[in-house]
């Protein structure tokens, strides 16, 4: 399993540390694989891991939403079920290819939002 890191701040080092963040997510249905997870973590989260499973959010330097289950997860130690997202869950809620994710490091939340015709 591999993941990505985008790179954060005015320098591309530093990440956040302040501020509202929004970023438009395309991440089509077709490329998403066994366990599409998109989120946030620290520069110390690990981008590789044998085998088949959820990276980002299986530790406690980063926190991540499956696209799959629609479950957050952070510290797969304590929460390694995750936790329904959003919690007025549809069942037939599939999250399309267009959605934002929004980060909020005032407030230390992390949301995302699907908009009709996104």
């Amino acid at each position: 399993t591999d993941a990505i890191r985008g790179r954060a701040g005015g320098d591309g080092e530093t990440g956040y540390n302040a501020g509202l963040h929004v970023w438009r997510v395309t991440w089509p249905h077709d490329f998403r694989g066994t366990h599409p997870v998109v989120g946030v973590a620290t520069k110390d989260c690990h981008l590789t891991e044998p085998g088949y499973r959820r990276i980002v959010g299986s530790t406690t330097n980063s926190w991540g939403w499956c696209l799959k289950s629609l479950k957050v997860y952070h510290d797969s130690r304590k929460y390694r079920h995750g936790v329904p997202y959003p919690r007025d869950i549809d069942e037939k809620l599939k999250v399309p290819e267009n959605f934002y994710m929004i980060l909020d490091m005032d407030r230390g939340t992390l949301a995302f939002q699907i908009v009709n015709g996104n």
